[in-house]
């Protein structure tokens, strides 16, 4: 993703004027904070662009991307061509799956997470990111929103151990993305509405990202109302 920089504690600033700042950055946080399970050998599923890879990748020796040559963004960066439902590799060959913001795309999730558990070694790990709040996006091709019990599910008949599954934004968050997202109309104004756009967007990112850290203040019950989730799980040594 352009536009990103590595300041202290390699922390990620994404631009303020973002529409997608808010979910972007807690995604990019929620990562950043295990990273250490990236490594080894590892697929990108549904990689697009391959947007962690330089941030991420410090400890993994082969990243590989797979992905459709063409995706509702353009051309991908990835270096085998296919469906994430039909992973054309070998059984137990990857260390890592990443796969973010993919499996509300995916019209067989559970189909796409059996394929996980079977290129995975024993042992190794899934990181997954999906969403429970947001706007249709990649139409027609966005199927799914996910509560933290419909992906623990998933993965248990997958045959994945969860070991963790976090909420990526409280309540706050998402209130305050879905404004921005809707905050588009602004640059449709004449003359000055791109200014205007990206003044707005920067103001209200700013705002929510500062406040949230005050959901879990609130209770639970804040960080269900999340924007999206954050999935660890592993394959059994013994399958």
């Amino acid at each position: 993703m352009v536009g990103w920089m590595v300041g202290r504690h390699e922390s990620v600033k994404l631009p303020w004027s973002w529409g997608s700042k808010i979910t972007e950055q807690l995604i990019w946080e929620g990562l950043q904070s295990v990273k250490q399970l990236l490594a080894g050998s590892l697929l990108d599923l549904g990689c697009g662009m391959k947007p962690y890879q330089k941030m991420l990748g410090g400890n993994v020796d082969r990243w590989v991307g797979l992905d459709f040559a063409l995706t509702p963004s353009g051309r991908s960066a990835a270096n085998v061509f296919g469906s994430a439902l039909a992973v054309p590799f070998g059984t137990a060959m990857f260390d890592t799956v990443l796969s973010t913001q993919v499996l509300e795309h995916v019209s067989r999730p559970a189909d796409l997470l059996r394929e996980v558990h079977r290129v995975l070694k024993p042992g190794g790990h899934l990181v997954l990111t999906a969403p429970q709040t947001g706007p249709l996006h990649e139409e027609p091709h966005d199927y799914f929103r996910y509560t933290c019990h419909g992906l623990r599910s998933l993965t248990d008949e997958a045959g994945l151990q969860v070991v963790e599954i976090r909420p990526l934004g409280g309540a706050i968050a998402s209130v305050g993305q879905m404004i921005v997202w809707h905050l588009s109309w602004l640059r449709k104004t004449p003359g000055i509405g791109p200014t205007v756009g990206d003044w707005a967007n920067a103001c209200a990112a700013w705002i929510v990202l500062k406040l949230d850290r005050l959901s879990p203040i609130y209770g639970g019950g804040a960080m269900k109302d999340t924007l999206n989730w954050l999935v660890v799980a592993r394959k059994p040594q013994r399958c």
